[in-house]
């Protein structure tokens, strides 16, 4: 059976691609890496509501996933996404973004922590080597904050004027 990638699921920023539980209702979303048919990252992120993680969906894919800690670099998954014209979803679309074909963008962050943990358990020995990111990313060279919306909306916050000059892309237009 060929199960289907997650991101080809993936609905909107700010819902889950398995369940469309969104983030705006109070439910809490992680972001998680997928990775390829040989368990190769891909430089795809992934959006899964707890629910459906406890559920455990993502350990029944056969196909990897990685849980993003919330301070990693990761681009279209940090804070400083937020706002920038060239999220979409969990996903950053700018040209020059190694998942586009580009050389990558250029990130501003702290350096990580290189840890390494070694145990044994019935499987035998193991060891693993990991990053522990101190604080959050502070920048991106390539980040383009999104205009702001001229248009009137009403206490909902749904527009019911369309300011014909409004810079801001309107995906409802």
């Amino acid at each position: 059976m060929s199960w289907p990638k997650l991101s080809d699921r993936q609905l909107e920023s700010g819902a889950c691609c398995i369940c469309g539980a969104r983030a705006a209702l109070g439910v809490e979303l992680h972001a998680w890496e997928e990775h390829d048919e040989a368990d190769r990252p891909t430089d795809i992120a992934v959006e899964v509501c707890e629910a459906c993680v406890a559920r455990k969906l993502i350990d029944k894919h056969p196909r990897l996933y990685r849980k993003l800690d919330p301070m990693e670099p990761f681009p279209g998954c940090m804070r400083i996404c937020e706002g920038c014209r060239f999220k979409e979803g969990p996903s950053c679309t700018h040209p020059a973004a190694k998942r586009n074909g580009g050389d990558g963008v250029t990130i501003t962050v702290a350096h990580a922590i290189q840890a390494i943990a070694c145990g044994s358990d019935r499987g035998g020995r193991w060891s693993r080597r990991f990053n522990i990111w101190a604080d959050h990313p502070k920048a991106c060279a390539e980040r383009v904050a999104e205009p702001e919306c001229r248009c009137a909306r009403n206490e909902e916050g749904e527009r019911y004027w369309r300011d014909p000059d409004c810079p801001a892309p309107h995906r409802d237009a």
